[in-house]
C-alpha cells in the first residue's frame, strides 16, 4: 500500500502545480479531489472541490463533485442538493 500512497502523492504534487501553471482551469482542482475521494481524505477533497466550484460555479461538474462528498460524508440530503444543482446546470449530462 506504500508504494501506492507515494504514486499518490506524486500525482497530487503534479496536479498542485497545474493548478499554479494554469490558474482558472478546474480539471486539476477536479481530480485533487477524485483521488482524495478514493483515499478517503475527504476535507481535502472537500477543498479541491470548492475551489473548481469558486473558478465555475454554474458547471455541472464541480457541483455533482460536492453531492458525491456529500455522500461520502454521510449528509444525504445536502448530497441531493448538489446533485439537483449539478442536473439544473447540465440537464442532458448523463453521467451527473
Amino acid at each position: 500500500a506504500a508504494h501506492g500512497q507515494g504514486k499518490s502523492d506524486y500525482a497530487l504534487t503534479l496536479l498542485s502545480r497545474m493548478t499554479t501553471m494554469y490558474p482558472g482551469q478546474i480539471e486539476p482542482y477536479l481530480l485533487m479531489a477524485q483521488l482524495l475521494i478514493e483515499e478517503h481524505k475527504l476535507n481535502g477533497a472537500l477543498a479541491a472541490a470548492q475551489q473548481a466550484l469558486d473558478l465555475a460555479p454554474a458547471d455541472a461538474r464541480p457541483l455533482s463533485l460536492m453531492g458525491r462528498l456529500k455522500r461520502e460524508m454521510g449528509l444525504t440530503e445536502e448530497s441531493i442538493g448538489w446533485f439537483e444543482k449539478a442536473l439544473a446546470a447540465q440537464p442532458d449530462a448523463v453521467d451527473v
